[in-house]
């Protein structure tokens, strides 16, 4: 489906009265964002005063933290939340005059970058991608560092989905004038994820054992699922089968 970039895609309704009555008031969606603004402010300065390695010696705290700071910030939908989870998950040591110059430092990871990306690619064949590889990662957080999986499951889930549930509400009664910012609605979404998108190419082509096979099988994924309109999981399987074949045939 193509979009007319220059026509108004503001919502249009009968009843611009029920539109600014969704939810609740504005002195309560104003608490609302007070409510969230406390909870990020006090996770923020728990986490960066305590005396210990964050990294290494990680609490539940820690990973709470990291995916509640994340969710609170994050605008433009899924794939602008990638690179940062993947930044923070996945730490890398750099030197200059190193070839490559960045390794990933496995003493510092939460996760290593196969566990991140094979865990995005399996959701992407599932409904709500997002809410299943927050509830991954966590998971796979908690079972390296030798916790109940279930935990980092709640903690990563929650801590990432919260902050928007929580401003959904709290934006709702101001959502009829903000609504009309253009800015809001076209510029800073499509930045973010065309960001995101080539960040996330960078890093999968350097890591990849056949770096063309998996770009070439990235953009047949594309096409597939934005041009010929393909089912996703059937996508998803076919760019399995593909780099399977790249893999046995030694392609690069």
């Amino acid at each position: 489906m193509w979009t007319n970039r220059k026509e108004d895609m503001s919502l249009k309704a009968k009843n611009e009265e029920g539109i600014m009555s969704l939810g609740v008031n504005m002195w309560a969606g104003g608490v609302l964002v007070l409510v969230w603004l406390t909870v990020l402010i006090a996770v923020l300065v728990s986490v960066r005063t305590q005396d210990y390695d964050h990294r290494k010696d990680a609490t539940a705290l820690d990973w709470f933290e990291v995916f509640y700071r994340i969710g609170s910030i994050i605008y433009g939908g899924g794939q602008v939340v990638l690179p940062m989870l993947l930044s923070d998950l996945v730490k890398y040591d750099c030197q200059a005059d190193r070839v490559p110059a960045c390794v990933e430092d496995k003493v510092n990871s939460w996760m290593t970058t196969e566990q991140f990306y094979g865990g995005l690619g399996i959701v992407q064949a599932m409904p709500g991608p997002l809410f299943n590889f927050s509830a991954y990662l966590g998971a796979i957080i908690a079972f390296n560092s030798g916790q109940v999986f279930i935990l980092g499951t709640v903690v990563a889930w929650f801590g990432l989905f919260g902050p928007g549930i929580i401003l959904m509400f709290a934006v709702l009664p101001f959502w009829d004038k903000f609504r009309r910012f253009q800015l809001y609605r076209r510029a800073l979404p499509v930045g973010l994820i065309l960001a995101s998108v080539f960040k996330m190419t960078v890093d999968v082509y350097s890591i990849s054992p056949f770096p063309t096979s998996s770009l070439c099988i990235a953009l047949f994924a594309f096409a597939a699922v934005d041009q010929l309109q393909i089912f996703e999981p059937i996508v998803v399987v076919a760019g399995i089968a593909l780099g399977a074949i790249a893999w046995g045939g030694k392609m690069h």
